[in-house]
């Protein structure tokens, strides 16, 4: 399944700065410039953590980035994401791909919060 990690509208991170912040954190992360021929995705990146592999892109307005691995994984991403970003970004909003999940990641938010909101019945 592929998550939406979306800044506040507006706010937008550029290429350079995103892969930095990236491979400060995961040296070890692949960057490569996006495939797609749609225009829709800047870059796109891989890197291992703990229970999977996260696969991902950054979108080319660099406000938005699509991504998939293990929800524990990615719940853990979107907080470090969030921890990396200037107030003016935020609260960033987490959501699956149906938009049937969702949550605001806020200053309090804990990774136990983000997986609660994912593995409870989607919104009807």
């Amino acid at each position: 399944m592929d998550y939406f990690l979306m800044a506040r509208e507006g706010w937008s991170i550029s290429v350079h700065q995103f892969i930095e912040l990236l491979q400060s954190r995961w040296p070890l992360t692949k960057v490569r410039p996006a495939s797609s021929s749609d225009g829709f995705r800047a870059i796109d990146f891989q890197f291992e953590m703990a229970n999977s592999t996260i696969d991902g892109s950054l979108n080319s307005e660099g406000s938005t980035i699509i991504y998939n691995g293990a929800l524990r994984d990615c719940a853990e991403f979107a907080r470090w994401y969030h921890s990396m970003l200037p107030p003016e970004a935020k609260p960033l909003l987490l959501f699956d791909e149906g938009y049937n999940r969702s949550i605001e990641l806020r200053e309090g938010t804990t990774h136990e919060d983000i997986l609660h909101a994912f593995k409870n019945k989607p919104i009807q």
